[in-house]
């Protein structure tokens, strides 16, 4: 029986969920209060079967899919109106009153709290005036006078002088916020990142978990679905917000430099990402160059790619400039501090010192290079 000790990770959650703009990268939703949901992955498969029996030839993939349900405690006015393809804009037609004594028949509202517009989904300016300190039934109390935006005057309504009355009407709110829902609904794709916290059992005989770290599904461009948008009227529960939406492909913008015909793998749908509390954790120590050494020839040139050690495998995506470099014997070879470019100067051996640091860890490995008269 063989037994490894690497530790087990347990998932549990969402910490952290946010939509930005693919093209911008500006945040559109944020939030922290989520409390259930998923992130489903699925596919089909379309068997060909042939031959004696009839049994499977071939099993190709087919409809991928990525897809988003997750709902979130608080409200969320950005992403309700990216579900429906919506846009926020401030300076919204907001309700606002003042209480006018009377000095004729007739009312004029100052413009003390800005200048009166239409309401929303209405064409006209009006307000409605009510007596303060008497009844106000729907018939009387309710009914829409025209007011002139640029004098204030209330048209249509004959006043008692002496009595006050309170006017109510609309005025653009400059931080009163408004999303326009059209015929046309269509969510908005965005770029999608739910983060979830990793645990793992630090201390084995006492049983206690710790965060180890986090795991990040990175969805590059998510479909919105309207079933975002809605509001729920319950007396008893308070309205969520829900993310819901579908991965579409992730279409590269630039031409790549290669020419394989059979290089078809796929347009992501989406990425995961775990990454370590501890910076250092899984990291082994690097490595220059395999083998150890080198050479290169006088006057010429030779580009240092070292690897990361990470869980006992090689890992060159770490980009050579994260490294630093240091030559034994500048007589000999020179090498870019930053750049890891090694240049040969004269016939002879020089030791490159290859480091690596990760807050206050250094690795470091050596190459001997040696630099050729021909």
């Amino acid at each position: 029986m063989i037994t490894f000790t690497d530790p087990r990770k347990y998932v549990l959650g969402i910490g952290v969920g946010y939509a930005t703009d693919p093209a911008t990268g500006d945040f559109l939703y944020w939030s922290d209060k989520f409390q259930e949901g998923n992130v489903t992955v699925s596919g089909s498969d379309q068997v060909l079967s042939a031959g004696i029996g009839n049994s499977p030839a071939i099993i190709i993939p087919t409809d991928a899919n990525v897809s988003v349900n997750i709902t979130a405690g608080d409200y969320g006015e950005y992403i309700k109106a990216a579900s429906v393809g919506g846009k926020i804009t401030y300076a919204a037609p907001a309700v606002t009153c003042q209480t006018i004594q009377a000095s004729g028949t007739s009312l004029t509202i100052n413009m003390t709290n800005g200048t009166p517009v239409a309401g929303p989904g209405m064409e006209d300016v009006v307000c409605y005036v009510q007596e303060v300190g008497a009844e106000s039934p729907i018939a009387s109390g309710g009914i829409a006078y025209a007011l002139d935006a640029s004098t204030g005057v209330v048209s249509g309504f004959t006043a008692t002088s002496g009595h006050t009355y309170l006017v109510t009407y609309y005025v653009a709110q400059a931080n009163a916020s408004m999303t326009t829902i059209t015929s046309n609904i269509k969510g908005k794709v965005v770029r999608f990142v739910v983060q979830r916290p990793i645990y793992v059992n630090v201390d084995q005989k006492a049983n206690t978990g710790d965060l180890w770290g986090m795991l990040y599904e990175v969805i590059p461009r998510l479909q919105l679905m309207p079933d975002a948008a809605a509001n729920n009227g319950s007396q008893t529960s308070y309205t969520t917000t829900g993310i819901v939406g579908r991965a579409i492909q992730f279409d590269a913008e630039t031409i790549s430099s290669g020419c394989d015909q059979c290089s078809l793998t796929g347009a992501p749908l989406m990425y995961r990402v775990i990454v370590p509390c501890d910076s250092t954790s899984g990291i082994d120590g690097i490595l220059g160059i395999l083998g150890g050494s080198a050479s290169v020839a006088v006057d010429g040139t030779l580009q240092l790619n070292p690897a990361v050690i990470v869980n006992g495998k090689l890992s060159y995506s770490t980009p050579a400039s994260d490294f630093s470099y240091s030559s034994s014997a500048t007589g000999v070879a020179t090498v870019g501090q930053t750049t890891g470019l090694v240049s040969g100067v004269s016939a002879g051996d020089a030791e490159i010192t290859v480091t690596y640091t990760v807050g206050s860890t250094t690795y470091t490995d050596y190459i001997n290079v040696t630099v050729t008269s021909s």
